[in-house]
Parts: C-alpha cells; structure tokens; sequence
C-alpha cells in the first residue's frame, strides 16, 4: 500500500531535483521490468493505491541519487532577480513583464517557439507545452519550473538576435500612435486581413505600446503600423 509519507517522499524529490518521470525513468539503470512511467504517473497522480515495494524503492533511490534542481540566475537571463524554491521560480509582474519584452522583441509566440526548437534538433524539457508559456504570460500560474524557464528564454533569446532593429518608445511615437487609436485602428483592426504584416505582430503587442509598458519597440512593426494607417486612415 502507498501511503500518504510515500507519496510526499515522491513528490518532495521530484520538487528538489526538478526531473520529471520521463527523464528519471530513462535514467534508471537496471529497471525492473514491468515498471513503466506510466506506473510511476498513477502513483503521483493518485490512480493507483499500491506498488510493488521493488518498484517503489528503485523510483525513490534513483530520484534520491540525483543533485539539486540548479539556480536560475535572473539576471543573466534578463529577467532581474529570481526566487527559486526547489525546481520553481516565482514569477514577479517584473518578471512577467520582461518575458511579454522578449517574446515581443523575438517575434515569435510560444507555439512557434516550440515549434522552430523541435525543427531545429533542440530537446524540449519534459512536461512544457506552449499552454504552460501562456499561462506564465497572462499571470495564471504564479511560478515556472526553472529548467522550462531558462530554455523558454534561451529560445526568445535566440531569436531576438536574429538582426532586428529596435528603437525607444518615445512619446514622439506615441502621439504618432494616437490618432490611429483614436480613429480605432489599433490595436487590432489594423491587422484585419492584412497578408503583409510582419510575422509575429499582434494586437497584444500593440496594446502594449498603447499603454507604455514596453520600453522599446521593433522598427519593421512599427513603419509597417505606422504605413498602413497612413493608408487606411
């Protein structure tokens, strides 16, 4: 029978050496055979109330061998300072706030981020879905496992540095902004049918503009914003 301390033991482990079943299972040297991740994903999920105590003892020993979940440093990243508890990092509206920058100055949303690391050989970590990225960005989940975090932002990073051009928002930009808002182009009727925009322009990327919580702004997002309503307006 599985007991509520088994499964703590469990889940504790899994929380302080941030590897998920897949990867721990891959790692398991010897397995017993007849164990599976499935098995393992029953016993944290609840599903089922027994285990093989053979089973129970190699999943634990084996997540026991493994070191601590490494630090993230935030500010390497980019992204200031972190709180780490385990394999989780809290994410603060300042936190937040400089992933929606990155996202934005990468041009890629959380789809195509993972679309393009699967396409480009990279291993995307057990468990991260681009559901998880939103859920970070719109502030649903309050924290982000670090090994998901640090490779999210390796990859924003990444494209960011493919040769585009930024400038400041300035309130120059601005009050060129506001007559487009004012006559309700933005910050999404503008991209209405519109074949030409610049991959990755969004409303929300727009919104953001409009609000100033952004401080600095992609110039091919921007001449093409500020052309078509030219045109439209």
């Amino acid at each position: 029978m599985l007991t509520a301390a088994d499964l703590e033991a469990l889940r504790a482990e899994r929380e302080r050496t941030g590897v998920e079943v897949a990867a721990l299972y891959r790692g398991i040297p010897d397995c017993p055979a007849g164990l599976k991740p499935h098995t393992i994903w029953h016993w944290l999920d609840g599903k089922v109330g027994s285990a093989r105590i053979d089973f129970y003892k190699t999943v634990l020993a084996a997540w026991r061998s493994l070191p601590d979940a490494p630090l993230l440093e935030g500010e390497a990243l980019g992204l200031g300072p972190l709180v780490q508890h385990g394999d989780r990092v809290a994410l603060s509206e300042d936190a937040r706030g400089r992933l929606r920058e990155l996202q934005d100055a990468s041009g890629i949303g959380a789809v195509k981020l993972l679309d393009e690391a699967a396409r480009d050989g990279h291993m995307i970590p057990d468990g991260l879905k681009h559901s998880t990225i939103l859920q970070w960005m719109s502030g649903a989940t309050q924290s982000a496992k670090a090994r998901h975090l640090a490779f999210v932002v390796g990859r924003w990073q990444e494209a960011a540095a493919r040769g585009l051009e930024w400038i400041d928002l300035t309130p120059d930009i601005q009050a060129q902004l506001a007559p487009l808002r004012a006559a309700g182009l933005l910050p999404s009727k503008i991209l209405n049918d519109a074949a030409d925009k610049p991959d990755g322009l969004t409303p929300a990327i727009i919104s953001r503009w409009l609000s100033g919580k952004v401080k600095r702004v992609r110039v091919d997002y921007l001449e093409w914003v500020l052309g078509r309503g030219s045109q439209t307006s």
